[in-house]
């Protein structure tokens, strides 16, 4: 039996089942979003590799692309450490421990939480912050392509950023909340969720995550539809284009609506195991696909174009 105490109060956790609902699922958890992190980094490096020395002789993007891929990848690694450090404060703490077990236990002046708990908290307001920032930058890169591709139409970007403003108001208002009334006391940690303890509404903090992770999804699908379908117009109203250049749009539809509609997925499966799962413990794995997405159509785009470039030159020879 593992014993924990907070103040005067002090809870019995038998130690198998404290391994098996709390320690496994987050280990699990985080083998998830290590291997999604390592597969990024790897796409990130290609991404480098043609960018630095392949495709940059030849074809010249903006630079608020790279520059933004790369403050995105940095963004998200920073998130997966503080989120990892955030775990093991949590399975550490005794008062999130008694949080997350006993359902008469709640803090109080009578029983001050433990250190680990208020580095908990640091941790993961600092994971949540900069997973916002993350955020805002993903949908930025895709808000910055539409607006090119539409020949820098602001009517079209219209609602998209409307959007991106209020999605921005949302998380921005729960990290307030979360710092203000610090509302980790309320909801249990370790990976149970709010509702299977029987809370039957969702508190504030939670809420507007989850109105944020709603938001996200549907300025997604906007812009990937607003992108793809501009491109597939553009493919049609060319009349002199070639088979060659009609099966390269085909491939950029299709890799804008498959890396694109990944991070769309991840987000539409947190939402849906929300009532077992807490919802803090899956913003890891989020925030990997978020990052791939983006930078999975560069690479696909650059490694079409490179084997374009290479067969040019052996006709050519």
């Amino acid at each position: 039996m593992v014993a924990n105490s907070a103040g005067n109060a002090t809870i019995l956790i038998d130690n198998a089942m404290f391994v098996e609902q709390a320690v496994q699922p987050l280990e699990i958890i985080q083998f998830v979003y290590f291997a999604l992190w390592g597969m990024y980094s790897v796409l990130f490096c290609v991404y480098i590799y043609f960018r630095g020395n392949l495709l940059n002789r030849t074809r010249k993007r903006p630079l608020i692309y790279p520059a933004s891929l790369i403050l995105l990848y940095l963004f998200i690694t920073i998130h997966t450490i503080l989120s990892t450090m955030s775990f093991n404060r949590a399975l550490t703490s005794n008062t999130i421990i008694q949080l997350s077990y006993d359902p008469s236990f709640s803090l109080s002046a009578a029983s001050e939480p433990d250190s680990r708990y208020r580095e908990f908290l640091d941790f993961d307001f600092a994971a949540e912050v900069c997973y916002m920032i993350a955020s805002l930058i993903a949908d930025g890169i895709l808000i910055c392509r539409c607006y090119h591709l539409w020949t820098a139409r602001k009517s079209i970007i219209a609602a998209p950023i409307m959007l991106f403003v209020l999605n921005f108001g949302l998380f921005l208002a729960g990290l307030v909340t979360e710092a203000r009334e610090e509302e980790h006391s309320i909801l249990p940690f370790l990976l149970r969720s709010s509702m299977e303890l029987g809370q039957k509404a969702l508190n504030l903090t939670l809420t507007l995550s989850v109105a944020f992770a709603a938001g996200t999804v549907v300025i997604n699908l906007l812009l990937i539809v607003l992108i793809a379908g501009r491109i597939f117009w553009l493919a049609k109203t060319t009349n002199n284009a070639s088979e060659h250049t009609s099966r390269t749009y085909s491939r950029l539809i299709v890799t804008i609506l498959e890396s694109g509609f990944l991070y769309t997925f991840s987000l539409l499966v947190t939402m849906g195991l929300l009532p077992v799962v807490n919802f803090a413990t899956l913003l890891p794995i989020t925030a990997q696909t978020m990052g791939i997405a983006p930078t999975l159509i560069m690479v696909r785009v650059d490694l079409s174009a490179s084997a374009e470039s290479v067969s040019t030159k052996e006709e050519n020879v």
